[in-house]
């Protein structure tokens, strides 16, 4: 063997040593999704040759884990503020006596005498720290001198190369000849801070220019939401020596949606849309794969019907290279949580999982098993979430901020993102000559994922994410040309809540009213993502539950005639009353036997409320898991208003759980307080009013840093309703006048 090849094999050999020890990686888990088995057999597939672009509160660039790739090459590549929160607009400025002057703006900055462009006009700007007082980071005063009143003047103009510069007063002294030249970030890469002596400087920032427009436009991260993100999909040593990201190999471009002068980084549908726009653009300019995270999901009565679900759809469809994830929402863990934009056909959602490692080694928690987050939204009308992931991790933040233990689906969202990006970097490997639709990507990672014991397909949607899996599979859709074969279709069902009745999967929030003779349709349309006008397909419909029945056993797709599927729903399957969701699966009816498409659907079978029960029911000696949830839906009393609950302890065995509700569209009202063992209360009870007809979810939820699994008795019932027994009536009562 050659020497060349003997330190080839080392390097592959020690690679695979250093991602073997990920074992040890317990504040950002990359053992139980099958990553660090990834990387110990391809350490070269760790991301690079892909870009991520994080579009969140802006990225920190100056910090430990997002400054260098695994190879060693700039991490973060590019960066833009599409929010306005870091605009400067800029003056013709004019020489006076070696200063920068714009008069009319009372303007004067120290150092024309010095500073020189080549035969250019020069425009001055400043930045008050003011500009970012009422932001999260709490980090205004920038320098450390004990008020937010300081300015910090900015000069830029063209360079002998053409190239705008900006020369900044980054310590404050009124003058900019002892500044160095700071050129739009995608040019150099470069960034700065302002002197701070007294501490460590809170913030990173880097800037741009547009001239056109006026302004140089500064970008920072002054939220840490984006730069934590960036760190769990693509951070290489975050903590300076040995914890890595999930594709440590990526690059990251940082695109700001989310502006810090408002609560939670307010973003807007139009900032969303340009920088969505920008890595449309930077897909179809470069030729790595892009992947997009966006981690950003609100509660939305009718999901996928929002001017930016639609947007994603189609700019999506028209790009089929670009991949974009988003986070599920926050909203669980009632079913029919799934927030705006995640139910999107096109895109790419995650909910969140909290590992038992994370849990043991940053919470104090006692799971046996990896649990998925009790906000984490669930599924009910979308088939959302695709998938879950990870979604509690340390990460990096700017320095700034007190906190670097973030969880939501804000953090499942980058760790999906992550995998993706070891996928796409082993396809540009090993298929150099394939570009990998969208669509057969995540059909990969959704087929592929790990089924959890204990959970609903509302609740997991296809599983917990394996990347080693996922490439597996992906090799087997790449090896049988499915990369042209691929298709993607519109389902749609019966979904009563919606405000058109329909839905892409058959949703029953009430099935009381079922007989056992009611068949349901889901009517499938192919969307030609081929450019297919002739098109024949076969397929086989099989269902996972007994009470679902698919009435076909096959059926076809034709050009461009939908297909019918019918399903009959056996009520004598469903006598407990409780949440039934099934899965029916069309499988491709040739050699492949791929799963083509697939269609949920769900009953909720409620408690009722009637005269023979009083009005009344109780729960005695009830037990959930820690970090579970058990579900009791409660259909209201036909005239009632008003509902009762009673959360009780059972004796002197354990409890750590609290109750919530959902109303009848899936959104959370009320969060109780904890019932402990350890505490004085025996019970927590609470009359509600005002409800709306419909069936409304109590859940009651064994938290998750719980000492074991709880015991509690649940009472719910509704006192303006009760039937009074003949034998109970006096004789004044049965007069009748």
């Amino acid at each position: 063997m050659c020497r060349k090849s003997i330190i080839i094999s080392l390097l592959f050999i020690f690679s695979a040593f250093i991602y073997a020890q990920d074992s040890t990686q317990t504040f950002l888990d990359l053992n139980p999704t099958g990553v660090t088995k990834f990387l110990s057999l391809h350490p070269e597939y760790d991301g690079r040759g892909t870009i991520i672009l994080v579009l969140d509160t802006g990225v920190d660039m100056g910090i430990a884990g997002l400054q260098k790739t695994s190879t060693g090459e700039t991490k973060i590549i590019d960066v833009r503020d599409f929010t306005g929160e870091g605009d400067i607009p800029i003056y013709k400025a004019d020489e006076d006596d070696g200063s920068f002057v714009n008069d009319d703006m009372g303007y004067s900055v120290k150092g024309a005498d010095k500073i020189k462009g080549s035969n250019t006009d020069y425009y001055i700007g400043v930045f008050p720290e003011k500009q970012i007082i009422n932001s999260e980071s709490g980090a205004a005063d920038l320098n450390g001198n004990g008020n937010t009143y300081d300015k910090y003047y900015m000069v830029t103009f063209k360079d002998a190369s053409g190239d705008w510069v900006v020369y900044i007063d980054t310590n404050g002294d009124g003058d900019l000849s002892d500044e160095k030249p700071i050129k739009s970030y995608d040019k150099e890469q470069q960034f700065f801070h302002i002197a701070n002596s007294k501490s460590i400087t809170p913030i990173t920032f880097a800037l741009n220019v547009y001239p056109e427009e006026n302004k140089i436009s500064l970008f920072f991260d002054d939220g840490s939401h984006g730069t934590h993100v960036a760190g769990i999909a693509a951070g290489y040593m975050i903590d300076g020596s040995t914890v890595n990201g999930v594709a440590p190999g990526a690059k990251v471009i940082g695109l700001k949606l989310g502006d810090n002068l408002f609560t939670g980084g307010a973003t807007v549908t139009e900032s969303m849309k340009k920088a969505y726009l920008y890595a449309d653009r930077i897909s179809k300019e470069r030729k790595e794969p892009c992947i997009v995270n966006m981690s950003f999901g609100i509660g939305s009565e009718i999901e996928g019907r929002s001017e930016m679900e639609s947007f994603l759809n189609k700019l999506m469809k028209d790009n089929p290279y670009l991949y974009i994830c988003v986070a599920n929402g926050n909203e669980g863990p009632g079913i029919s949580s799934t927030g705006l934009p995640s139910a999107a056909d096109y895109v790419f959602s995650s909910g969140a999982v909290l590992t038992k490692n994370v849990g043991r080694d940053l919470y104090g928690t006692k799971l046996k098993n990896d649990i998925i987050l009790y906000f984490s939204s669930r599924g009910g009308e979308p088939s959302k979430p695709d998938v879950v992931s990870p979604g509690a991790a340390f990460s990096t933040v700017p320095n700034f901020s007190q906190n670097d233990r973030f969880w939501g689906t804000s953090m499942a969202s980058p760790y999906s993102a992550g995998v993706m990006s070891l996928l796409l970097s082993a396809a540009v490997k090993e298929y150099p000559d394939k570009k990998i639709p969208s669509e057969l990507l995540f059909q990969a990672v959704r087929q592929s994922a790990v089924q959890l014991e204990d959970y609903s397909w509302l609740d997991q949607g296809h599983g917990y994410i394996n990347a080693e899996k996922a490439w597996e599979l992906l090799k087997k859709y790449i090896d049988a040309g499915e990369i042209d074969k691929y298709e993607h279709y519109t389902i749609s069902s019966l979904a009563p809540n919606m405000p058109d009745n329909k839905a892409p999967n058959l949703y029953l929030r009430d099935g009381s009213f079922l007989t056992g003779k009611e068949s349901f349709s889901y009517v499938v349309r192919r969307d030609n993502f081929q450019d297919q006008k002739s098109f024949y397909r076969g397929f086989t419909i099989k269902s996972d539950q007994d009470w679902l029945i698919p009435i076909q056993k096959k059926t076809y797709i034709r050009n461009d005639q939908p297909t019918v599927v019918n399903v009959n729903i056996d009520k004598s399957k469903m006598q407990k009353p409780g949440l039934y969701c099934g899965r029916i699966t069309a499988f491709r009816d040739d050699y492949t036997k791929m799963p083509e498409f697939d269609m949920l659907a769900t009953v909720v079978m409620p408690y009722e409320f009637n005269s023979s029960n009083n009005y009344k029911m109780e729960w005695k000696n009830e037990n959930v898991g820690i970090g579970m949830v058990n579900r009791y839906f409660v259909q209201l009393p036909a005239g009632q208003t008003t509902m009762h609950i009673k959360l009780s302890k059972t004796g002197n065995e354990y409890a750590g759980v609290r109750y919530r509700i959902a109303n009848p569209q899936g959104e959370p009202i009320e969060l109780s307080p904890v019932l402990y063992s350890l505490n004085d209360n025996e019970s927590i009870e609470k009359n509600y009013y005002n409800f709306q007809p419909g069936v409304y979810e109590v859940m009651v939820e064994g938290i998750f840093i719980a000492d074991s699994t709880s015991a509690y008795n649940l009472t719910v019932d509704f006192n303006s309703l009760k039937r009074i027994d003949d034998k109970e009536l006096t004789d004044n009562d049965r007069k009748i006048d």
